[in-house]
């Protein structure tokens, strides 16, 4: 079983959690309003550009959008939109830099709030 992390605003009881298969019962609590935390995008620079390209003109569940992820590594992740950071390593298989990024971006949030709550 996935691992979800939810952090509550104290103050306005807003839930923040990554968005995957395992939260579709949150759907069920109200509106959510959703946001993009970051990118799993090819590591080379030409690669990321028409990777890019490709993907403004089409949507996300689309089968071009399905075949972009069948690319070959290595792969970035890239969390600036949520942590303003690009992460150090490079993943040659695109499922191990998602894995990446979700542990990251759960770890950030999660100490993130333990900040909030202790200051």
């Amino acid at each position: 079983m996935a691992e979800i992390i939810i952090t509550i605003d104290q103050s306005t009881g807003d839930m923040l959690f990554l968005e995957t298969s395992g939260v579709q019962a949150f759907k069920a609590l109200g509106r959510l309003r959703t946001r993009r935390a970051s990118y799993v995008l090819p590591a080379d620079f030409w690669a990321r550009q028409v990777f890019k390209l490709i993907r403004w003109f089409i949507r996300d569940d689309s089968a071009g959008a399905a075949w972009c992820r069948t690319w070959r590594g290595p792969w970035l992740v890239d969390t600036t939109p949520t942590a303003g950071v690009v992460l150090v390593g490079r993943w040659m298989n695109r499922q191990d830099a998602i894995d990446a990024e979700v542990a990251f971006l759960n770890s950030w949030f999660l100490e993130g709030a333990c900040q909030h709550t202790t200051a």
